[in-house]
């Protein structure tokens, strides 16, 4: 039996969203890609099926853009992996920011569970496992 006590949780509270944070920490760890997968998770517990959409494809194309790049700057550059790992980083946490963070705020104010960091770099760690299988055999052909 339920406790009468206890306040009702409305439709609006039954879901966790990923916090801003936990989006920076799973493009970390498996590129713009794990953080636009978070995104898009977050959208569509807010209902914005269309936005959820548009953050996977981008998401998917930064980080294609950014492998190529990668791929395509000759090694006698020296260029640190810093280059390509912040602006994805920043550019993600500033989009998450942008366009989820007075509805992270709202959802956690009245009420609503969090997604646990832990669980955004399981998903970054998956992405990035993932990214590596795909990519072993170009890197296995290219050489």
């Amino acid at each position: 039996m339920e406790n009468p006590q206890k306040t009702p949780v409305s439709s609006f509270v039954e879901h966790k969203l990923y916090k801003v944070s936990g989006i920076g920490i799973a493009t970390f760890l498996g590129s713009a890609l794990a953080g636009g997968i978070l995104l898009a998770k977050n959208f569509r517990k807010l209902g914005k099926e269309s936005h959820a959409r548009k953050a996977i494809v981008g998401s998917l194309a930064a980080t294609i853009g950014v492998i190529i790049a990668a791929l395509l700057v000759p090694a006698e550059w020296h260029v640190p992996k810093i280059v390509y790992f912040a602006p994805q980083i920043m550019v993600m946490l500033q989009l998450a920011n942008l366009f989820q963070g007075k509805a992270i705020k709202g959802h956690r104010e009245s009420g609503g569970e969090l997604a646990s960091n832990w669980a955004a770099a399981g998903v970054g760690v998956a992405v990035l496992l993932s990214l590596a299988i795909l990519a072993a055999p170009v890197v296995w052909l290219l050489q």
